[in-house]
């Protein structure tokens, strides 16, 4: 796995995208098929099943190189990243009888370990093939195990540097690239050959996505308004909705098949007579006429079979709103305004209850669009989506073309509980928090946030907690209830799962309120408000 290995520790040295570039390029030019396969596959971010949880990876380094739990938990905190714990525990392995591998030769061997079912001997190989693997390998074998690799190297520059290689557009690369990936050489040769290789894998296209609204943005499509479409930007799950050679398959954003998860949409596009057509839009749960809120459609998601029950109670919706393909046609290059009318008129054409069409908002002068925007959340919105008329759809974020004017998120002044260290280089930083607000006097916990802060706050906040400690849990430090800090969120749902009874929608820090004392942090009265 030299070869490898060497691409891994000279990306992991380098922060400049000219330098990983010229590095990708070298590599894919020399590095054998079946190698090139593996490695394409884990930079788009592919994972091997995992032989051991993480909790059993560190007992069995405990057990093997006779150490104590509590020095294998220690190192974690101190190192931050559990690879790299294990690899320098295991640092000499003492009579160590090692060869390197390639890299698909690694691979295949993990993925053959799965076989064995006996949970001791499945242990007995693991040790052997660690016991094999040489010390600058050993670090590779460990990510792979545990959960990937991640080495700075975006699935944006891979295609990048792919279609330089190959000689491609980027976007065709990227086309190529998105859906699932299977590391066989078969798979990657047709990946880069000139006929096409999508249609009949039923890949979805790389989705266009949109960019924050600014204050400059905004003065420009405030006076031309004419020239932009706007509608709702609907609080569901993205998705791509394809049917060709009458096979249906539903892919999120995230590039996972979700097909299964909602049957009704997949019945409801076999009726459809077009085939080869590609959708693009929202999947929302709708009831009663109206949309839902994202924590309803979260009581179906990551399920491997959807009751009758739920069918029912959390019905869902497709909201359309672009049209990629359609009759085998590529219709990404068109005007966004044609591509709309091509759907308007296949919607004309079926009158299906799972597929609905995303309104169009008439907006003739600007304070019309801050009104919409006010009104979002109450439609369960996140905000408006503003799109130009001539856009095309493209890859990525396309620049000036689609933008998100979101609301203004809900905010909370909370008190802080507890604290976690982070992982990599903020491994010995507290990073981590969790807050309470009041309730009958007491301060309960409401949500966690790691964001939000700069690097002299973070190292600020990380010096209070370790001169207000009270008790430990684990890798949780409990600290003096007295810091307050402001926090915004999207939403506010009802929930479980913290004592405040309520879930807060990507929770972050806005500031530490430090001209605030704890007992002036917000109490559950408040956050019953904002759920009214």
């Amino acid at each position: 796995m030299s070869l490898f290995a060497s691409l891994f520790y000279a990306l992991d040295r380098t922060s400049k995208t000219s330098e990983k570039c010229l590095l990708l390029k070298e590599y894919f030019g020399v590095a054998p098929v079946k190698e090139a396969t593996w490695a394409l596959y884990f930079l788009l971010g592919g994972k091997i099943t995992r032989l051991f949880t993480t909790t059993e990876m560190r007992k069995i380094i405990s057990r093997r190189m006779n150490l104590p739990l509590w020095l294998v938990e220690d190192s974690y905190d101190t190192v931050g990243d559990l690879a790299e714990t294990l690899a320098l525990l295991t640092l000499p392995i003492k009579n160590q009888t090692s060869s390197s591998r390639v890299l698909h030769e690694l691979a295949e061997s993990l993925q053959d370990l799965l076989t064995i079912s006996d949970i001791n001997q499945r242990e007995e190989r693991l040790w052997k093939l660690i016991e094999s693997t040489p010390d600058k390998e050993r670090l590779i074998l460990f990510k792979l195990m545990i959960g990937g690799l991640r080495i700075g190297v975006s699935k944006g520059l891979v295609t990048q540097v792919l279609a330089e290689l190959y000689e491609f557009d980027i976007a065709e690369m990227a086309h190529r690239l998105v859906g699932e990936w299977q590391p066989t050489e078969e798979r990657y040769q047709t990946l880069m050959k000139r006929t096409s290789c999508n249609e009949s894998l039923g890949n979805p296209y790389p989705f266009l996505l949109a960019s924050p609204l600014d204050s400059t943005q905004e003065s420009v499509i405030s006076s031309s308004l004419p020239e932009w479409i706007i509608e709702w930007k609907w609080d569901g799950i993205r998705a791509q909705l394809l049917k060709r050679s009458g096979h249906v398959i539903i892919w999120s954003r995230g590039e996972e098949v979700i097909t299964e998860t909602f049957p009704e949409l997949i019945s409801t596009m076999e009726r459809v007579e077009h085939d080869n057509i590609v959708l693009d839009g929202e999947i929302i749960v709708w009831r009663d006429g109206q949309p839902q809120s994202f924590a309803e459609l979260q009581k179906r998601l990551n399920r491997k079979k959807i009751s009758s029950q739920l069918l029912k109670t959390l019905p869902v919706r497709f909201i359309a709103y672009d049209l990629l393909e359609l009759a085998g046609k590529d219709l990404r290059g068109e005007p966004l305004s044609i591509r709309r009318q091509h759907l308007e008129t296949f919607f004309k054409e079926h009158e299906e209850r799972f597929l609905l069409l995303s309104p169009l908002h008439k907006v003739t002068r600007p304070s019309q669009m801050s009104e919409l925007r006010a009104k979002a959340r109450s439609r369960q919105s996140e905000g408006l989506m503003i799109k130009h008329r001539a856009s095309s759809y493209g890859t990525g974020r396309r620049g000036s073309q689609w933008w998100k004017w979101k609301v203004d998120p809900l905010r909370l002044d909370v008190v802080l509980l507890y604290a976690q260290k982070g992982h990599g280089r903020r491994a010995d930083l507290y990073t981590s928090y969790t807050f309470g607000v009041w309730k009958n006097g007491e301060l309960v916990t409401i949500t966690k946030a790691y964001s939000g802060l700069t690097n002299s706050e973070i190292r600020e906040v990380d010096a209070f907690i370790r001169k207000n400690q009270l008790q430990k849990f684990g890798p949780v430090q409990a600290v003096t209830p007295s810091l307050v800090f402001e926090i915004a969120f999207d939403s506010i749902q009802l929930s479980k799962r913290h004592k405040a009874g309520v879930a807060l929608r990507f929770p972050r820090i806005v500031r530490i309120r430090k001209d605030k004392a704890a007992h002036e942090a917000d109490t559950i009265e408040s956050v019953r408000m904002l759920l009214e």
